[in-house]
């Protein structure tokens, strides 16, 4: 049985930035989180905000997996950081399923494929950059 989704509407920047933080600060070993959206839709500054609810360093700036495979950040647990579009399928994360949050942009492609993802669809209302 699929759970049914739950809408979180984010109003403002401030808003976007405390629930993210929360779910760093909720995220455990081996949670994976999938963002879908438009660029620009608010996905990095999402993720910025979760890697400080994981107690990633202010220093390492959080970047769009765009134009990589992956980037990594430690805080209280590794965070992985990619975007699915780059992966051929949901094999290529396995390996990374160990004491790690994985956090997966157009995560929509491999949700069939990784149980337990936590999937969040910002809508872009000028609250990011990508």
């Amino acid at each position: 049985m699929q759970t049914p989704m739950k809408t979180i509407l984010l109003k403002t920047l401030a808003d976007t930035l405390a629930f993210g933080r929360l779910l760093g600060q909720d995220a455990q070993p081996g949670d994976v989180i999938c963002l879908d959206g438009d660029l620009g839709a608010g996905k990095t500054t999402l993720t910025q905000a979760i890697a400080q609810g994981l107690e990633v360093p202010a220093g390492e700036y959080v970047t769009s997996p765009s134009f990589a495979i992956l980037h990594e950040y430690q805080g209280r647990m590794p965070l992985y950081h990619m975007d699915f579009y780059r992966l051929t399928d949901a094999a290529d994360i396995q390996d990374l399923r160990h004491p790690a949050l994985i956090l997966m942009e157009n995560g929509k492609a491999g949700t069939g494929h990784i149980l337990a993802c936590r999937h969040f669809q910002p809508l872009g209302n000028g609250l990011g950059q990508g």
